[in-house]
């Protein structure tokens, strides 16, 4: 389906009376309300093949793609600006939703014929591929656009900072994050201050902690905030911030991990895009639930979940609803955790492609059969969690360890030697089950 702004885009100002025309031919469907609100024109495919042929022999097939590919651009651009607002988010998501067909049908033909505009557009769609879970998609098409960039221009630099975080539905997402950062940080290291110098470190940082090396990841967080600071960059500032948190998590220091939380929180939300100041509200629940602070995290949780179903935000939607599970959990309402965790279950499976969320349902699932009664299948999944992480590059945070030493011993001494080798060895087809996509 097209606009007849992308119409008029391709074959000039004048296009509106000739696809009025074509309308009253038959040659073109009516136009349809699409998901923005915006009416679209929709042809049949035999009817577009002839187009297309009639195009080549006037030797203007390149011609119209390359103004296509512009008009995309430009929607692109426009759209993301507004996807970074609060206020514009939701009709900035649907806008993208709805041209969905065009703009990576002009990515496609960028890629083979205009490198720089095909970085520029995939870069656009950058964040939009993020909320709607579209990593894998997301992570081929920009490494692709990237390829033919130098290393030395802000664009590529730009696209392995997007790449270090579109790589969450890889296996091996930490080591891959981890390249992708390092060589922003190569790339900017004799550079002057800029917000790469603050965004390269960030995703080492993540990767970083994510292998246990906490006092490195704490180290290279607190340089990256006050460089951050220093140059303004509000962004920065608080997704270092975050970070400082989510170590504070890992490392069982609940208090500090509220109170970096909540600085990150104090940042004006009209400095920050949209998408990153729900994390900041999600890290700020998850904080409180780390420090045993239960209250006022269901109604926070509430307004995270409702607002990512709005925006269309899987993986907020995946992390905020694992989040109400373990919250649940902890409160001892079993039913409840057992259906948030299937929820959250679905969309990191089914909806994005996101195996660190599902490495955390393993564990807290554990929990679950644990407190019901259910000793072999949480040696099972707790099995299958440490294969898992194990097999991505990821170390325990000291806390989980901790915490799962008493029900772990519990589980182990209700089975005999003979169920519980069986349920260990159930723990591999569980993962590789997990790894194919099947649970």
């Amino acid at each position: 389906m097209v606009s007849l702004n992308a119409a008029e885009a391709v074959a000039g100002t004048d296009a509106g009376p000739a696809v009025l025309h074509l309308v009253d031919c038959s040659l073109l469907v009516p136009p349809a309300v699409g998901p923005d609100g915006r009416s679209r024109y929709w042809m049949l495919e035999t009817l577009r093949g002839y187009g297309l042929r009639q195009l080549r022999q006037a030797c203007e097939e390149h011609q119209a793609a390359a103004a296509l590919a512009a008009h995309a651009l430009s929607t692109a651009e426009q759209a993301v600006a507004q996807l970074a607002r609060r206020d514009q988010e939701l009709s900035a998501a649907r806008w993208l939703d709805a041209e969905d067909a065009t703009v990576h049908q002009a990515l496609a033909w960028a890629l083979d014929h205009d490198p720089p505009g095909a970085l520029r557009l995939a870069l656009a769609l950058a964040p939009w591929w993020l909320m709607r879970g579209r990593w894998v998609q997301g992570y081929a098409l920009l490494q692709r656009a990237a390829g033919p960039a130098d290393p030395a221009t802000s664009a590529w630099c730009t696209a392995q900072i997007w790449l270090g975080q579109l790589c969450g539905g890889a296996s091996d997402f930490v080591s891959v994050a981890l390249g992708h950062n390092s060589a922003v940080v190569t790339a900017r290291k004799d550079g002057p201050p800029s917000p790469g110098l603050v965004d390269g470190p960030l995703g080492q940082i993540a990767a970083r902690r994510d292998r246990g090396q906490l006092d490195e990841a704490a180290a290279e967080a607190r340089t990256a905030l006050d460089l951050a600071r220093r140059i303004g960059y509000a962004a920065g500032e608080a997704r270092a911030l975050e970070k400082l948190s989510e170590i504070a998590m890992y490392t069982g220091q609940g208090e500090d991990a509220v109170a970096w939380a909540v600085q990150a929180r104090q940042i004006p939300g009209d400095r920050i895009p949209a998408w990153f100041a729900r994390r900041i509200d999600s890290t700020l629940a998850w904080a409180l639930v780390c420090n045993g602070e239960l209250d006022g995290v269901p109604e926070l949780c509430d307004q995270l979940l409702a607002e990512a179903r709005t925006v269309g935000d899987l993986s907020e939607q995946a992390d905020t609803l694992f989040l109400m599970g373990v919250a649940a959990l902890r409160g001892g309402r079993l039913a409840a955790a057992r259906a948030r965790l299937l929820e959250s279950a679905e969309l990191a499976v089914y909806g994005g492609g996101y195996p660190l969320r599902m490495i955390d349902i393993l564990e807290q699932a554990g929990y679950l059969c644990a407190a019901t009664g259910r000793p072999a299948e949480a040696i099972t999944l707790w099995s299958a969690r440490a294969a898992q992480c194990q097999a991505a590059g990821l170390v325990e945070p000291p806390y989980e360890t901790r915490e799962r030493e008493r029900p772990l011993a519990e589980a182990t001494r209700a089975l005999d030697a003979q169920h519980f080798t069986a349920a260990r060895s159930r723990a591999e087809l569980t993962r590789l089950a997990l790894q194919e996509g099947i649970i």
